[in-house]
């Protein structure tokens, strides 16, 4: 589960899960784990609150197909 454990504006969470998703599937075709989109993702941010507040609840070395 990826979820916020706090209240954030729409515009960084969205962001937010935006930057996720690109790193989940990037254009080289060479899938991260889980940890590692979530650290890159949240590296590019800028909204702190957003980056603090929004935890991954799965086993961080999982790669998706």
């Amino acid at each position: 589960m990826w979820a916020s454990s706090g209240l954030t504006g729409l515009q960084p969470q969205a962001g937010l899960a935006e930057m996720l998703l690109e790193a989940l599937y990037p254009a080289s075709g060479t899938a991260p784990t889980l940890g590692e989109a979530v650290v890159f993702a949240k590296r590019l941010i800028q909204d702190v609150d957003a980056r603090r507040s929004w935890l991954l609840f799965a086993d961080p070395t999982m790669r998706l197909r």
